[in-house]
């Protein structure tokens, strides 16, 4: 008799609106998410890797970004000169990535400007 596999979890609704609005890579490496969309967003066990790690956890301000909102957490790893940061689902769907030339993270590489519309 084969036992019952568990389900995967599905990826959360609207995570396609989520994307890395903001990078650090000086002192503290911190990552800011932003999401676009209309609802919020569960980023509970998310994770992210950069050029150097496997995907690891991460432990943001909030586990749910509201809808036009902003969530930030600390690198788990150091973020570097040179680097790249991807952001998965708990499911390992890639959410969004971005890289960045040598001090382009010092102070901070904005990606998106203030309210996430490029700028």
């Amino acid at each position: 008799m084969l036992a019952a596999q568990p389900a995967a979890a599905a990826d959360p609704a609207g995570y396609q609106n989520v994307r890395i609005n903001e990078v650090t890579s000086s002192n503290n490496d911190t990552v800011e998410l932003y999401n676009a969309g209309s609802a919020a967003v569960s980023i509970s066990g998310w994770k992210m890797s950069d050029d150097s790690f496997s995907p690891q956890s991460f432990s943001p301000s909030s586990t749910t970004i509201p809808a036009g909102g902003f969530v930030t957490f600390n690198s788990p790893k150091g973020l570097g000169d040179s680097d790249k940061l991807v952001i998965y689902t708990s499911d390992g769907t890639v959410v969004d990535r971005v890289e960045w030339a040598t001090d382009k993270a010092k102070p901070a590489m904005a990606r998106c400007g203030g309210d996430g519309a490029g700028a």
